[in-house]
């Protein structure tokens, strides 16, 4: 994904006057095959219930365990 950061950088007066500039940061993101998740919930109640879930990796970028 890329994202234009022209307007977050600062240019002396005579950078400014020269020509235009647009500088763009990358950011990589992670395309994964398609999964699902089923999530099986029993109570004595019937209720609306938002279910969230977050997703993250297992292992840093040095190939460490995260832990939560």
């Amino acid at each position: 994904y890329d994202f234009n950061v022209t307007r977050a950088m600062y240019f002396s007066y005579e950078e400014s006057t020269v020509g235009s500039h647009n500088f763009f940061v990358r950011q990589p993101r992670l395309n994964h095959k398609p999964f699902s998740v089923t999530f099986d919930v029993k109570s004595d109640v019937e209720s609306e219930v938002v279910i969230k879930l977050f997703m993250a990796p297992k292992y840093d970028g040095e190939g460490r365990l995260l832990t939560l």
